[in-house]
């Protein structure tokens, strides 16, 4: 309606804990790809209005020194620094989080299209990791998911030791649409068991993501005896490996 609070204002909202937590409430509860959500997506995320954004689309074939066309690619450079500042920040992730749950195809796509390219980078990050964790558990197709993993495989044997729970949210992408799981076996296996490794030498490196260093054993009801043959079992290898 009108009177509502100012673009500007709602995008310094973020950055606020309490306010963050209300703004995630709020994007959640409306409907996935209504005109309400887009205008507050837009908002949130300093995004260009649907009508710029129509018209650089027009536009797109026309010479690169087009004013009109050159202060687009601006904003949009502008909207993409604000989504990293946010996917980056304690709070502001929490948010992007929201955001990426509620986000229709398109609105997919646009996320993903800032971090095309970075998307490791983004997964490594402390902070930016849960927001990549999130695009990948909403990938919307096959293509979009066989990019995602392209993008993600040489860093597989990192993101086991750091980040495991990007690499679960990518064994249930493939188990949900049916797809890239060869792919991502393939991967994993090159990253923890090169040369032609054992398979179950695969499967401990699997399993062993998230144990504590001392977690030998099984843990509740699991010897601990066993010297190099001891088993450990972190709970986020245990879910990996049932995803897989």
């Amino acid at each position: 309606g009108g009177g509502g609070v100012e673009t500007g204002h709602v995008a310094n909202l973020a950055w606020n804990a309490s306010a963050s937590a209300t703004l995630q409430t709020l994007v959640g509860s409306l409907p996935k790809g209504s005109a309400v959500l887009d205008r507050l997506l837009r908002a949130l995320l300093k995004w260009p209005d649907e009508a710029d954004e129509a018209a650089a689309e027009e536009d797109d074939g026309e010479e690169e020194g087009d004013e009109s066309s050159s202060f687009f690619r601006k904003r949009m450079a502008a909207a993409a620094a604000h989504v990293w500042s946010l996917a980056e920040d304690r709070v502001g992730s929490h948010l992007l989080q929201a955001v990426v749950r509620a986000a229709d195809a398109r609105w997919w796509a646009r996320l993903r299209g800032v971090t095309d390219g970075h998307l490791a980078a983004l997964a490594a990050h402390a902070q930016g990791n849960f927001v990549a964790q999130e695009l990948i558990a909403t990938t919307p197709g096959d293509e979009a998911l066989g990019a995602i993993l392209q993008e993600l495989k040489s860093s597989l044997g990192s993101l086991l030791g750091d980040r495991g729970g990007v690499v679960w949210r990518l064994a249930q992408a493939c188990a949900r649409l049916r797809s890239s799981g060869a792919q991502l076996m393939k991967a994993l296996r090159s990253a923890v068991a090169p040369g032609g490794a054992a398979e179950d030498a695969l499967a401990r490196a699997l399993l062993a993501v998230g144990a504590r260093p001392d977690a030998g054993g099984g843990g509740r009801g699991g010897g601990r005896g066993g010297g190099a043959a001891a088993l450990a079992v972190g709970a986020l290898g245990s879910r990996l490996v049932q995803a897989l």
